[in-house]
């Protein structure tokens, strides 16, 4: 639970940032800056990472895996909000469908923060286990 909880906190406040600032790659005008929205996640899942790394106080070879972990939950979170959300193919927008964007919003957060902290508590536990 230790490491669960900065975590989230992380996440939805990263995962809500991205999307007001840069909104849904889908519906963006441009390729350009559908890149910068997948860079600035790209960036939340590495702090993520960091951020679950600290509260499990393990060794730093375990940033990698967590690293992993993130960017697989992360796109898990998102592809499985789009899908049950029904717009495979059309940006969700704030303004005609908060209750979608506040889905995604959630689900992404879930996928960005339950796999680190699992992976995390699974470090923890393992590095106690070898003292």
């Amino acid at each position: 639970m230790k490491t669960l909880a900065p975590v989230v906190v992380v996440a939805l406040v990263g995962v809500t940032t991205v999307g007001l600032v840069g909104g849904d790659p889908r519906g963006t005008g441009s390729m350009a800056r559908s890149e910068w929205i997948v860079v600035a996640a790209l960036l939340l899942c590495a702090t993520l990472a960091a951020v679950a790394w600290r509260a499990a106080r393990v060794s730093a070879w375990w940033l990698v895996p967590l690293f992993v972990v993130t960017v697989m939950g992360a796109l898990s979170g998102w592809i499985a909000g789009v899908e049950f959300a029904g717009d495979t193919h059309v940006a969700a927008r704030l303004a005609t469908a908060p209750r979608k964007v506040a889905f995604l919003v959630a689900m992404v957060a879930a996928g960005l923060a339950l796999p680190p902290s699992g992976v995390a508590a699974l470090a923890r536990r393992l590095g106690r286990a070898r003292l």
